[in-house]
């Protein structure tokens, strides 16, 4: 599980979780053990926005697409989630990590802190 705070710039606060901490008011924030990560493009911290804030609901693919882009899905929306949720596991942590993929959708394991 990992943290999840709703915390304005500059609002960052501790929690008891192994390491892992969110900010999803301004600029999609994600640190590791006191050290911000990497999160790539806008649209990739828009996929994991649309994760944290699920709250460890399972978030079907057509719902991050739909964030994405809205009524202008291009032919190639699949493939692309699929890549970014692939490049967030590896900077979230991919063994055992807390985003993996249910059915259809994914799911980001949260707990509120």
């Amino acid at each position: 599980m990992v943290a999840f705070l709703l915390s304005g710039p500059g609002e960052r606060q501790a929690s008891g979780a192994p390491g892992l901490e969110f900010a999803v008011l301004g600029p999609v924030r994600a640190w590791r053990d006191g050290e911000e990560l990497n999160l790539g493009s806008p649209q990739q911290r828009l996929t994991l926005a649309v994760l944290v804030l699920a709250r460890s609901r399972v978030v079907q693919a057509s719902e991050i697409i739909s964030a994405l882009w809205a009524d202008e899905e291009p032919p190639s929306a699949r493939g692309t989630v699929r890549t970014y949720v692939h490049r967030l596991r590896r900077v979230l942590g991919d063994d055992d990590g807390p985003l993996r993929s249910v059915g259809n959708g994914y799911q980001l394991r949260v707990e509120e802190g």
